[in-house]
């Protein structure tokens, strides 16, 4: 009785695993009509992987200083002087889930001005005044 309870104790752990292993695997089958459904597949001509698109942010204002531009996750992607003469335009890269675009002002006596703009296509267009 001793050596068939040793023999018990090698041969359950075996069976354990073999019985779980098949049961990982039972339900596994290969779908051709998976396959020629995918062939039937029509992908749109304006298609592409972009998660990206290119923005113009357009600033007009009378007070010369500096502009920042910041996106929607808090990130400043332009930094530089504001025009009086003309409109400054940035272009850059925005995410396409992006609805909108935070501006920042700020004159030469340090007063701060922020803004939130619309996306509009590919332009996003404020004027302070």
């Amino acid at each position: 009785m001793n050596d068939a309870l040793r023999t018990l104790c090698r041969l359950a752990p075996m069976t354990l695993a073999a019985a779980l292993f098949t049961g990982c695997f039972g339900g596994v089958t290969t779908d051709v009509e998976t396959e020629e459904t995918l062939r039937t597949v029509e992908i749109p001509q304006d298609f592409d992987f972009s998660t990206t698109k290119a923005l113009y942010v357009l600033v007009s204002t009378q007070d010369a200083g500096r502009l920042e531009v910041i996106d929607a996750r808090g990130r400043t992607r332009y930094q530089g002087p504001a025009l009086t003469e003309r409109p400054t335009v940035v272009g850059l890269s925005v995410p396409l889930a992006d609805a909108s675009i935070s501006l920042r002002l700020t004159n030469g006596t340090g007063v701060v001005r922020t803004a939130v703009t619309p996306i509009v296509e590919d332009v996003a267009e404020f004027a302070f005044d």
